[in-house]
This record gives structure tokens, C-alpha cells and sequence, in this order.
């Protein structure tokens, strides 16, 4: 192995993620050379002091308050993701359930319904071809007999919608 392979490798033989074939052949190179020896010494030295020193008595209690915080915050994520879940499954059932609604609701009488059901079509036609004649106009702001067509076709439209309010169908 050479140095500069040693060098590579050494992160991952401090973590521990090495195989056990590579861990060999890095700690064979520091026992070789003296360089990559004096530093794999230098880390075991540094760890060997840092597990000597205990830990301040309070770090403990922080660490403890602080795992029992993040468990609460994360209780409280799951019932809160829980109840948006059975919310939305509310609203979906409450928005995709038929209402039916006794004819005395509606505004009107029956007649009037009955008509407006029949004359549904007649306007939606009267609806499509305003739009249409609009559309020709827009191109051609001039044409007499559009303007002409666009007059006739809103007043069958008004006179229809006459005769619905008025039930006479």
C-alpha cells in the first residue's frame, strides 16, 4: 500500500467502515512507515485522551431533555398528520356525497323547474352562437348583418328566459 492510498483509506478506518481485509492493510502500512505510523499513533492518542475526560455532569440532563423534546415534537407531527388525514377523508366524503333536496328548497315552482329544464338546451344553443357571432365580430368590428344576427339572437335569448320566469312553456 502506498501513502497516498493509506491517506485515502484513513477516514474510513477511523469510522470503523473498512472490510477487515482493507483495516489489515492500513494498519500494516503504519506499522512500516514511519510517517503514516506517527499519524495513526497521533489519532489513537487523541481518542485513547478524549474517552479519559468525562463528559460535564449537566450534558447528560441536555441530552436526555433534548431526546425527550424531539420524541414529543414528533408525537405531535404523527397525530397531527393522523387527524389531517381524517379530515381530508371528512371533506372528500362530505364534498362527494349527492345532496338531494326536496323540491320546496329550490327557488320557483315546479312549473318554472320543468320549464327551465326544457328551454336548457334552446339557451345553451342561443349561448353557443352569441359567442360565435361575438367571435366574427371581433374580426370584422363592421359587418352590419353580425351586428344584426347578435341583436336577433339576445333577444330570443331575453324572450325565452321570459317565458321560463313566467312558467308559460
Amino acid at each position: 500500500m502506498t501513502c497516498a492510498e493509506f491517506a485515502e483509506r484513513f477516514d474510513a478506518w477511523l469510522a470503523g467502515t473498512l472490510t477487515d481485509a482493507d483495516a489489515r492493510a492500513v494498519e500494516q502500512h503504519a506499522a512500516e512507515c514511519a510517517a503514516c505510523g506517527a499519524r495513526l499513533s497521533a489519532v489513537s492518542q487523541v481518542g485513547a485522551i478524549s474517552r479519559e475526560i468525562p463528559p460535564p455532569p449537566a450534558l447528560r440532563e441536555i441530552t436526555l431533555r433534548a431526546v425527550a423534546q424531539r420524541r414529543a415534537i414528533a408525537r405531535w407531527r404523527r397525530m397531527a398528520a393522523g387527524i389531517t388525514a381524517v379530515a381530508a377523508i371528512a371533506l372528500l366524503f362530505l364534498i362527494s356525497r349527492p345532496t338531494s333536496k326536496p323540491a320546496s328548497d329550490f327557488p320557483g315552482t315546479s312549473t318554472e323547474l320543468i320549464a327551465m329544464a326544457h328551454a336548457r338546451p334552446e339557451l345553451a344553443d342561443l349561448d353557443a352562437a352569441e359567442r360565435d357571432v361575438e367571435h366574427a365580430l371581433h374580426d370584422q368590428p363592421a359587418d352590419s348583418a353580425l351586428t344584426g344576427a347578435l341583436t336577433r339572437i339576445r333577444r330570443q335569448r331575453e324572450a325565452l328566459r321570459r317565458l321560463v320566469t313566467q312558467a308559460k312553456l
